[in-house]
This record gives C-alpha cells, structure tokens and sequence, in this order.
C-alpha cells in the first residue's frame, strides 16, 4: 500500500504541472490531444533505450569512451541530445501538424506535454528501481519519499525544456516569414534545449542547480506572457506556416557537431 502511495506521489507533481499548463491557454486545446501528446513522451522511452544501447554499447567503446563514466559524452549525447531529438521529432512530425495547433502558444503547451509525459515516465521508472531495494530492506520508505521529492526538479526540469523548444518552433510556424530566421529559430529549437540540458546534468553532478532554476523563472515568464499575448486577441486562429523537413535536418546535424565539439574539449582538458 505505501509503494502505490509513493507512486502516486511521484506522478502527482508532473499531472498538476500539466493541467497547470493546460489552463494558461485561454483557447484550450482539445483534451485528446494534450493526453495524447503526454503519452507520446512517456513512448518516447523504448526508442530512447535502443539508442542508448547503441551509444553505450557500440559507439562509446568504438571511439574509446567509458559509458559508465558520466562526462561530456554522457550528459550532453547519451542524456541530452537523444532525449532532445525525440521529443523534437514528435513535436515537429505529430504536433505541428495538428489542425488545432493554430496560434503561437500551442507549441509551448504542445512542447511542455511531451516533456512532462518522458519526466512522470523517468521519476516514476526511477522510483521503481529504488523501490525494489527497499523491499529487499537495503534502503526504507522515508528514504524514498526524500527521492520523490528529489524528483520533482527533473519534471520541472523537462518541463522547462519543453516550453523553450516549443518557443523556439512557435516562432518559426507564426512569428517570422524570412526563411533565414526561420531556419535560425528551427536550429535553436534543438540546440538550445540540448545544451541546457547537458549543462544542467553536468552542474547537478555538483549539486549545483542554477540552470534548472533559469529553466523554471524562464517557464513562468514565457507562459504569462503568451498569456497577455493571448488577452489581446478577439479570435484564435493565426496563418501558420510549414516547416521544412530541411531545415530539420539542418538542425540535427548542426546540434550533433556541437554536441561532438564539446565533447572533444571535455576529452582534451
């Protein structure tokens, strides 16, 4: 009984941040579609986990990296940028092209569901595994009420994530029609949230969270203004725009040579 209560704490935190979420648009999307997309990221897992085989079982010892050491490889290609790039593909290749996503917040409330869905995955995953020692009696259930909480930072944390990738598409589909920013705001809506998230896995290693608390402030900001934006309007629906399945692969591989770059200097020091 007190294992069910943990997990429903664990998922409690990710449900109230996402219905928080839900009612900052005043034009609310269908309730299909949010659940729909919150699930996607839970499903986002079991592609992760074949790349994260591959990564950790054939290119790491291929190009003479330990997986099991937690460096630039791990934080900024093994955690971020995969991470990232699928939550970035079901936003661009699902979301974006839902009738509903009509006016420039649906991508952030788009972007914030998918995050939540992989984060109520991972804590709860993450709890479970903990779980089992205590049942065998190496650990105890005060100590894995204090992991539940410790989890509330990574929903926040993907969250977060979430909101500025979706900022970052917002942008590209209703705020700008010269193709060069376009294709600028498309690249950065990958980047920009890989980089955070390598940044932010390398400082909590420090126990360090300040990216997390940028994370958390920019979120606040950015959804009460979309809000404001959104009192000013009388209807909801905006021209939008398509993106180009080139300027994905740009940002793919613009993303990955950074990654690489940084891993290179992190190997070099």
């Amino acid at each position: 009984m007190q294992l069910t209560l943990i997990y429903l704490a664990t998922a409690l935190p990710v449900v109230l941040l996402l219905g928080m979420v839900y009612y900052v648009d005043r034009f609310r999307e269908p309730p299909r579609f949010i659940i729909g997309t919150f699930f996607l990221g839970v499903g986002l897992v079991y592609p992760l986990r074949l790349f994260i085989i591959i990564v950790e079982d054939v290119i790491g010892p291929v190009i003479g990296i330990d997986p099991e050491a937690w460096g630039a490889y791990q934080n900024f290609f093994r955690a971020a940028y995969l991470e990232e790039s699928l939550k970035f593909i079901f936003l661009i290749y699902f979301c974006s092209r839902l009738t509903e996503m009509d006016e420039p917040i649906d991508p952030i409330i788009y972007g914030a569901a998918l995050g939540l869905g992989y984060a109520g995955y991972e804590n709860i995953g993450w709890v479970f595994s903990e779980a089992r020692y205590a049942v065998g009696g190496i650990s105890n259930y005060n100590e894995l009420w204090d992991m539940v909480l410790i989890r509330i930072g990574p929903a926040f944390g993907h969250l977060g994530l979430g909101i500025i990738m979706g900022t970052l598409i917002s942008m590209n589909l209703f705020d700008q029609w010269d193709p060069f920013k376009r294709r600028l705001y498309i690249v950065l809506s990958l980047m920009v949230p890989v980089v955070l998230h390598g940044t932010h896995n390398h400082f909590a290693a420090l126990e360090s969270y300040h990216v997390l608390t940028v994370l958390i402030i920019t979120s606040i900001l950015i959804l009460f203004y979309q809000r404001r934006e959104q009192n000013k309007k009388i209807v909801e629906r905006e021209d939008r725009l398509r993106i180009a399945n080139k300027d994905v692969l740009i940002s793919y591989l613009s993303t990955f040579a950074l990654v690489v770059f940084i891993i290179l200097i992190s190997q070099n020091r």
